[in-house]
């Protein structure tokens, strides 16, 4: 399972990183929220994708595994695997989702943990302590 904030909850990603079929270039286009979130994450490692953000890097990435996308997974391939050249495909498979799942700012536990609400005996029992 994928851990990353940008990468995981997704079935699409998910089934890739487990050996499944790799997100590649399209035709046939791939599921538009998978490769979204491949470039963002390429994005937050400081990729530039300017055509694949068209409102610019601020705004939502277009969905699409094109030219652009395949040539920033290329970059990041020999970044991360520069003695691999067996890892240089453009394809987003197992180890290179890996990869960017490692490098990538894990989900905040605040997030995935249901929070339950206080009873009266554990708010009147706690201790508050005056700042330094």
């Amino acid at each position: 399972m994928l851990e990353s904030a940008i990468l995981a909850g997704n079935a699409r990603l998910d089934s890739a990183a487990s050996g499944g079929p790799v997100v590649k270039r399209a035709p046939p286009a791939d599921e538009p929220e998978a490769v979204r979130r491949i470039q963002q994450a390429l994005a937050a490692l400081g990729f530039a994708l300017p055509r694949s953000f068209p409102a610019g890097p601020a705004g939502a990435p277009d969905g699409r595994f094109g030219t652009e996308t395949h040539e920033a997974v290329l970059a990041f391939q020999r970044r991360e695997f520069p003695r691999q050249p067996d890892q240089w495909d453009g394809r987003v498979g197992r180890n290179t989702l890996a990869r960017l799942d490692r490098l990538l700012p894990r989900v905040a536990p605040e997030e995935s943990v249901e929070l339950q609400p206080l009873s009266v005996m554990a708010v009147t029992n706690c201790a508050v302590r005056a700042p330094a």
